[in-house]
């Protein structure tokens, strides 16, 4: 190789490494993305819910019968319905949202009794892995920059970046 070839060679490296190194560095502030392209995943399948036999979601005829809930957990029944009836400790209950219940209720059976006619739960927090053996869950909420500290993912769990320039 010439010594001409060789200089003409690193005159041109040379030239795309200072073009390159001097470009300006996008301005970054709080509300911009510098998230990468994340490459869509084909979906999941959906998994049919599976519940464990003791997981019992109450019917809108027991929910009516609903009359308080404690700030400890102990749930008032107006009288016995069916599912009631039911109710042992262990069980999970699980409640949509009511005018008793605004947000409705997952929770772990104590105790089952009956006083003056009306039934009586008293209850602990339950979680959803007590409640659910099997599902599928969406979620969907849109982050900003400064509210991602940190990420990481859980084995099965995919990321999926959907905003702008997708």
């Amino acid at each position: 190789m010439s010594n001409a070839w060789l200089r003409g060679t690193a005159s041109v490296m040379l030239f795309a490494l200072l073009v390159c190194a001097c470009r300006p560095m996008p301005s970054v502030s709080p509300t911009t993305s510098v998230l990468p392209k994340v490459t869509e995943l084909p979906p999941e399948p959906t998994l049919e819910p599976i519940f464990p036999l003791n997981t019992k979601v109450l019917t809108e005829e027991t929910i009516r019968q609903l009359v308080s809930i404690s700030p400890e957990g102990t749930f008032t029944f107006a009288q016995t319905t069916p599912q009631l009836q039911t109710l042992a400790p262990e069980d999970i209950i699980v409640g949509d949202v009511s005018p008793t219940a605004p947000y409705g209720f997952l929770r772990k059976v104590v105790a089952v009794s009956q006083v003056e006619g009306q039934v009586v739960v008293q209850t602990e927090q339950a979680t959803l892995e007590e409640a659910i053996e099997q599902a599928s869950i969406e979620f969907s909420r849109t982050l900003s920059p400064a509210e991602v500290t940190e990420a990481w993912q859980k084995e099965g769990v995919h990321l999926v970046y959907t905003g702008p320039g997708k």
